[in-house]
């Protein structure tokens, strides 16, 4: 389960490394990506295992595979946003982006800290009402920059919205991933 976690937290770094540099693919991402995978096939094929099991052997089965599919879904939208900044000329990626984005990571690392049992190092995160500041800041800022004046055609105006739309909506789904995960993880802990 850990491994996952690591990997997908990894994995979503190089996004957003990639999302500030742009430029090429680097092999740190594709390696990243390719362990995110590797790791997460492990762990249902983990869960699988241990379904096979004898049902008394089987400890913590709900908590395990709601773990199991948060964090395949946390990799399925780690890509989904992966591939759309690879396949689309991107704008820079704003400070929000990034407090966002570091807010899942701390969520992940607060789940992996968890898993070792080790409260000490669980990470200060932002507030719900501060988190929702930076995605109201995210929108404004795209709002901005498509209003500056500068004449754009119809079609620059309409990819720069999608653009803005697809990264808001995938942002907010990673948050929320990550926090069930979190909560999912302190259950399993707790039992």
């Amino acid at each position: 389960m850990e491994k996952s976690i690591k990997a997908n937290q990894n994995y979503l770094k190089e996004i957003s490394i990639f999302y500030n540099k742009k430029g090429s693919v680097s092999t740190s991402y594709r390696l990243a990506r390719k362990n995110a995978f590797i790791e997460i096939g492990n762990l249902m094929a983990s869960f699988q295992r241990m379904i096979q099991e004898p049902k008394s052997k089987q400890k913590q089965l709900p908590q395990v595979y709601k773990l199991a599919i948060l964090n395949h879904s946390l990799l399925s939208s780690s890509a989904s946003l992966g591939t759309y900044i690879q396949s689309h000329k991107t704008t820079t990626a704003s400070e929000a982006f990034n407090v966002v984005v570091d807010t899942v990571i701390k969520n992940l690392d607060n789940a992996i800290a968890l898993l070792k049992e080790n409260d000490s190092n669980i990470k200060e995160i932002l507030p719900k009402e501060d988190l929702a500041m930076h995605f109201t800041e995210l929108k404004n800022i795209r709002e901005k920059e498509l209003k500056s004046g500068i004449p754009i055609d119809e079609e620059a105006f309409q990819l720069k919205m999608q653009e803005a739309q697809l990264v808001i909506e995938q942002l907010i789904w990673l948050t929320n991933l990550s926090e069930n995960i979190v909560k999912t993880t302190k259950e399993l802990v707790a039992l």
